[in-house]
């Protein structure tokens, strides 16, 4: 790795960290399913300053941000048996936040007609 390359990283590890905390704070009222679409928002909002990621980055950032920060808070889902909890948790971080990446994008360009 050339030190272009390891400050890049650092940068983007400390940004990451950064979002984090930002994220953290939309759950701050307690863990809610619709805290996730704006925990979304605020990452989309910080993985466009990142000048050093491409658009696949970016996404990969604000999925890596959004799963840290969820990590983070640990939020135990009443009435669910934590097996199946943790199976309702992997099928959101790894379906729903990409899904709200897509539909954010999407309106941004325009993509989507709304009456």
């Amino acid at each position: 790795m050339s030190i272009g390359e390891e400050i890049r990283v650092s940068a983007n590890a400390e940004i990451t960290v950064q979002a984090v905390e930002k994220v953290v704070k939309c759950f701050s009222d307690g863990f809610q399913f619709s805290d996730i679409l704006t925990a979304v928002r605020v990452a989309v909002e910080i993985a466009e300053t990142v000048t050093t990621l491409d658009g696949p980055g970016k996404k990969a950032f604000v999925v890596e941000v959004i799963e840290k920060a969820y990590r983070e808070v640990d939020p135990d889902i009443p009435w669910v048996p934590n097996l199946i909890e943790n199976y309702i948790e992997d099928y959101v971080l790894k379906n729903l936040v990409p899904a709200v990446i897509e539909l954010i994008i999407n309106a941004t360009k325009g993509k989507i007609n709304v009456n």
